[in-house]
This record gives C-alpha cells, structure tokens and sequence, in this order.
C-alpha cells in the first residue's frame, strides 16, 4: 500500500471501482440508516454529519415504521441517539447509550429492522468482480 501511495496510475482504478459500486449500487437509505446504528463508525471521532446519511436515515424513519405516531417517536429518539455521537471518550459515549436505550424501544426496533437485512449486494446487481475472468470450475 505504502508504495502505491503517490502513484496514482496504480491506485486510480481501485478508486474508481470502489466509487463506481457506492455510486450505482450501495448509495441508498438503508445503507445511510446502517452507518448511522453502527456505533464503532457513528460513535467515532472521525464520524462527520453528511447530508446523504441524514436523508437516508430519515427516509427509514418515515418509510419503515407503520404506525405514524412511531415516526415522530423515532425523530424524537434519533435526537437522543445523537446527543451521544462524536467527542473525545466514544466508549463513554457508547456505554451512555447502552444505559439509555431503553427509553427508545422504537428506534431499536428500527435499528434492528434495519441491520437485520440481508446483505446480497454482488448477486442481486450481478457483479463479479472477483469471479471475473474465471471458468466455471474456478469459481
């Protein structure tokens, strides 16, 4: 890795792909909604508030639930969530919220909803990167 670094001819078409697959086939709610539950990127110094991952969590706010009052609940409690996000102590922060989340049963029941999803990305947008090239009996 080290050596690639500032070779750009060498990292470029990794780059690409990797933006060619967030582009076309990952960048979408669910996954926005995953990065926010996934406490060792939310709760992370280096976690940022992007625009995308917002309208990807709230998206599943308003589309998920189904009872409507559960949508504000769920506002109310992602508010909460947040509160601990980012600063110097993330594991104080994590633990805060492991004490609190019981006061927001449902937002852990959407968080639950939502990171219980089958991940089938390369099969259902038939990408092969790895298989490329290969015979059948190869793969």
């Amino acid at each position: 890795v080290y050596n690639i670094k500032n070779n750009k001819c060498q990292y470029m078409p990794f780059w690409e792909a990797i933006d060619e697959i967030w582009s076309e086939h990952l960048h979408n709610p669910l996954h926005s909604a995953g990065y926010y539950f996934n406490p060792f990127l939310f709760y992370s110094n280096d976690s940022y508030s992007d625009p995308a991952v917002s309208y990807g969590m709230g998206y599943c706010v308003f589309k998920m639930p189904k009872d409507h009052r559960d949508q504000n609940l769920i506002m109310e409690q992602v508010v909460e969530y947040s509160k601990y996000s980012g600063g110097r102590n993330t594991k104080k922060n994590a633990l805060s919220w492991t004490k609190y989340q019981e006061k927001c049963p449902q937002l852990q029941q959407l968080a639950i909803r939502i990171l219980s999803q089958t991940c089938d990305g390369a099969s259902k947008f038939k990408l092969m990167l790895l298989t490329e090239g290969m015979n059948l009996i190869e793969r």
